[in-house]
Order: C-alpha cells, then structure tokens, then sequence
C-alpha cells in the first residue's frame, strides 16, 4: 500500500470558526486560512479554538509565540491525523500559519 503525505503550509483551508481571528486585517484579504486563522490576522486569545492550542514561547524565533494542536480522527478504517501551527507576534499578529493532514486522499475529478 502507498502512502501519501501532504503538507499544506498556509493554504485556503478554512477548518473551524472565524471567531478564532479578529478582523483587523478581513480575512477575506488573505487567501492563507488555516483553523479559521488568516495570515496576518489578530490571534483572538480569548476563544475556544485558541485554548486547544499549546502555546509557548518560540525556541527558533525569539520573542515570538508558536502554537501548535494535533488530533486523530476515524474516516472509515483510516485515522487521519490533522495537525495545525501558528506563529504570533506578542501583539497576536499571525505570522505563520500551517495545516497538514496524514493521509490525504485526492479524487479525480
């Protein structure tokens, strides 16, 4: 059996509720959505999409904060495993947004 992977870094994905990001910047400016977090937006803290995330202090990026949430989920007999990652500015500014999933299943259409 082949495996596929994929990583889809700050792609169009839109996986939960716009309430995660603060409109500062509209969400629909930035075609980059991940977790219903748009790249360049305002990380609202105070949500509940937020609090699944274990947030620290950035050890690549000083001064920076890098979040991170992983599940497994059952699709049939396969478990999928979405991951997702933020990093933040102090001020909650989305500077990198990440979604990946393993396995991927492409149709053609």
């Amino acid at each position: 059996m082949q495996r596929r992977f994929a990583l889809f870094c700050t792609l169009p994905f839109l996986l939960s509720t716009a309430a995660f990001a603060q409109n500062d910047v509209s969400n629909a400016a930035s075609p980059y959505i991940v977790d219903g977090l748009a790249l360049g937006a305002r990380v609202r803290s105070d949500t509940r999409t937020y609090r699944e995330y274990q947030c620290g202090p950035s050890e690549s990026f000083p001064g920076f904060t890098w979040c991170h949430k992983e599940k497994t989920e059952r699709a049939g007999r396969v478990e999928v495993l979405h991951s997702n990652s933020i990093l933040h500015t102090a001020d909650g500014i989305a500077l990198y947004v990440n979604g990946y999933f393993e396995p991927v299943f492409f149709r053609a259409q």
